[in-house]
C-alpha cells in the first residue's frame, strides 16, 4: 500500500504540473516576468518564467529540497538570476553554459549558492535602503545599494571595486514572499572558497570602479588604451589620481579645462603616450624554454615604460617616489593594489614624458603663413598668397576645431614654395603684360592663380626623408604631382611633363606642416591651357 500511495501521489502531481503549464504558457512576458502571480508560490512563479530556466533546474537538483522550502509559507524575498547568469557562472567555474555547470556541481554547494539568494520576509524594493544588509538563508550577508538603479552585493566586493548584480526587474509578486530577477549569480564566500575563485578585478575593472580614478578611467577610454591593459600581463600600472589630472590640465594652460580638450588626433595621440608612459610591461625571468613573463615590481633604479622611456625610482618599498623626464616627483601609496592581470600603483602626479615638451614646443612654433612670411626669397609667393586669399589657410588658430578648411597642428599641409625667381620665370613666360601679382586683376586670372597656388600644397606633412616616388594628390581638384628620383634627390614633375622642380632647401619645418623651397612654379593643366591661349 505504501508503494500504490507514492506512485498516486506522483501521478496526482504530474497532472497537477502538466495542467499548471498549460493553463499558464501564455502568461509570461518578454522579458520573462509574469503578468499576474498573486495565487501562485515563488517556485510556482518561477516555473513559469522562460528566463528563469537555470534556476528551477538548480532548485531542483540541490540538496535540501529547496522547491518545498521554497513553495511553503514564507515569506521569502528571493533575487533571481536570470539564465545568462547562469551560463556566465558556469563559464566563470570553467564550464561551458549552465547545463554543464549542473552536470557537475556538487548538489551541497549548489544549495548554498542557492539559499545565498533567498532573505526572510516580504522586502519590496521601494523599501530597500542605500547600504541596507540582510542576512540571507544560507547564512552569509549581501547588501543594497542604489547609486546606479538597485543593485545586490555579494562576497565578491573589494574595497576597491565592485562587482554587483543589477536587479533587472522587481516586485514579481507571489502568494509566498517577492521576487526580484537579477542578472548575477550572488556568489558567497563558501563558493569563493571552494571553487577557489579569484574575485580580483583586472585593471580597468579596477581604475572603473574606484571613484579616484575616475580620470584616469575616462582617459583610458578616450585614448583607445582599455583593451591594452585589460590584455595579458602581468602589467605594472602607475595610476594618477583625479587630483593629479587636474594639476595636468593646469599645467598644459587654459586651452585644457577637461579630457574632452583632447579633441583631435595629435592631443589623442599625446593623451596615449602619456597614459602609456604609465603602463609597466611584463619582465622577461628565467632562460630559454624556462622563460616567463613577471610583474615588474617597483624597485629603486631605473624602470622601462610601455614607450621605452624609463623612470627613476628612489625611496623605499612603502614610500617610493617617481621622477619623469621632466625631473618631476610623484609619490606612490603605500600598498599596491593587485588584479587578475597585474597590480596597480597609484601616484598623485602625472607623470610627464618627452613627448609632452615635444607638444608644447609644436604649440609655440611658428605657423606655415608666418614662416614663409619669414623668408626673404618667398615674398612673392606671401603676395599670390595675399592676393588668393589663400594666405588664412597657413594661419594656425591653435586648438580652435571650429576653424573649417584650414590648416593646423592637427590637419597639416606640405607646401612646394617657389623662390622669387621662380615667380619671375613664370611671368617672363606669360608675357609682357605680367611682371607681378598685381597684375593678375580679373576674376578669371586670381581663380588662375588660385589654382596654381592650391596645385603647390599636398595635405599631410611630406619631409624630405617621406619622399619617395610616385604620384601624390594636390589641394587642387583632381591634380596631381609626380615626385620622381634622381641619383640620390628627387625633383617635382607638374603637367608640363617636361621641366621638373627641384628641391632647394627642405624641411622648412612649421607648427602645421613643412614647406620645401623649389626653383619653378609648378604649373596643373588649367594653367597650361591659359598660356596657351595668351599665344
Amino acid at each position: 500500500m505504501i508503494y500504490n500511495k507514492k506512485i498516486t501521489t506522483w501521478l496526482l502531481s504530474l497532472l497537477t504540473l502538466s495542467a499548471f503549464l498549460v493553463s499558464c504558457e501564455d502568461d509570461d512576458t518578454n522579458d520573462g516576468t509574469i503578468s499576474d502571480n498573486s495565487t501562485r508560490n515563488i517556485v510556482e512563479v518561477a516555473q513559469r518564467s522562460t528566463s528563469l530556466n537555470s534556476l528551477v533546474a538548480a532548485l531542483s537538483q540541490a540538496d535540501g529540497n529547496l522547491v518545498q522550502t521554497l513553495s511553503g509559507d514564507g515569506p521569502f524575498t528571493v533575487f533571481a538570476p536570470n539564465n545568462t547568469a547562469f551560463d556566465n557562472l558556469g563559464k566563470q567555474l570553467g564550464f561551458a553554459d549552465a547545463a554543464e555547470l549542473l552536470a557537475n556541481v556538487d548538489n551541497a554547494l549548489l544549495s548554498a549558492i542557492l539559499t545565498y539568494h533567498v532573505v526572510p520576509g516580504t522586502n519590496r524594493a521601494s523599501s530597500l535602503s542605500d547600504g541596507a544588509s540582510f542576512t540571507t538563508v544560507q547564512g552569509e550577508d549581501i547588501t543594497i545599494s542604489l547609486a546606479d538603479g538597485v543593485q545586490v552585493q555579494d562576497k565578491t566586493e573589494l574595497s576597491s571595486t565592485s562587482t554587483a548584480a543589477n536587479v533587472t526587474a522587481q516586485d514579481q509578486n507571489a502568494s509566498n514572499g517577492v521576487i526580484h530577477f537579477v542578472d548575477k549569480v550572488l556568489i558567497p564566500q563558501a563558493l569563493i572558497d571552494a571553487a577557489s575563485l579569484d574575485i580580483r578585478p583586472n585593471l580597468p575593472e579596477l581604475v572603473g570602479d574606484t571613484e579616484a580614478l575616475s580620470t584616469l578611467n575616462s582617459a583610458l577610454a578616450q585614448a583607445g588604451l582599455v583593451d591594452v591593459v585589460s590584455g595579458a600581463g602581468p602589467l605594472n600600472v602607475l595610476a594618477p589620481t583625479n587630483d593629479a589630472f587636474a594639476q595636468l590640465l593646469e599645467d598644459l594652460g587654459d586651452d585644457y579645462t577637461g579630457l574632452e580638450s583632447f579633441d583631435n588626433s595629435v592631443e589623442l595621440q599625446l593623451l596615449a603616450d602619456i597614459l602609456s608612459y604609465h603602463v609597466l610591461p611584463p619582465a622577461t625571468m628565467g632562460m630559454g624554454d624556462d622563460e616567463m613573463d613577471v610583474l615588474q615590481e617597483l624597485a629603486v633604479g631605473t624602470v622601462e615604460t610601455a614607450t621605452g622611456a624609463t623612470l627613476d625610482v628612489a625611496g623605499a618599498p612603502g614610500a617610493f617616489t617617481i621622477t619623469d623626464s621632466f625631473g618631476e616627483t610623484a609619490n606612490v601609496g603605500a600598498e599596491p593594489i593587485s588584479t587578475t592581470n597585474g597590480e596597480a600603483n597609484v601616484i598623485d602626479k602625472v607623470l610627464k614624458p618627452a613627448a609632452i615638451q615635444e607638444f608644447l614646443d609644436l604649440l609655440a612654433s611658428d605657423d606655415l603663413a608666418t614662416t614663409v612670411g619669414n623668408v626673404a626669397d618667398l615674398s612673392i609667393l606671401g603676395e599670390a598668397l595675399a592676393a588668393t586669399q589663400l594666405d588664412t589657410l597657413f594661419i594656425d588658430v591653435t586648438n580652435d576645431t571650429t576653424v573649417v578648411n584650414s590648416f593646423t597642428y592637427f590637419n597639416t599641409a606640405t607646401v612646394f614654395a617657389p623662390t622669387n625667381a621662380a615667380f619671375t620665370a613664370l611671368f617672363d613666360a606669360l608675357g609682357p603684360n605680367y611682371n607681378g601679382i598685381g597684375d593678375f586683376q580679373t576674376d578669371a586670372e586670381i581663380a588662375l592663380l588660385a589654382d596654381i597656388l592650391r596645385y603647390h600644397v599636398v595635405v599631410g606633412t611630406i619631409t624630405a626623408a617621406d619622399l619617395a616616388p610616385g604620384s601624390v594628390d594636390t589641394a587642387l581638384e583632381a591634380a596631381s604631382l609626380e615626385i620622381i628620383a634622381r641619383g640620390n634627390a628627387f625633383v617635382i614633375g607638374d603637367a608640363t611633363d617636361d621641366i621638373n622642380a627641384e628641391i632647394l632647401t627642405a624641411d622648412v619645418t612649421a607648427r602645421n606642416g613643412v614647406a620645401h623651397t623649389i626653383d619653378k612654379v609648378l604649373l596643373p593643366a588649367v594653367a597650361l591651357a591659359f598660356i596657351d591661349s595668351l599665344e
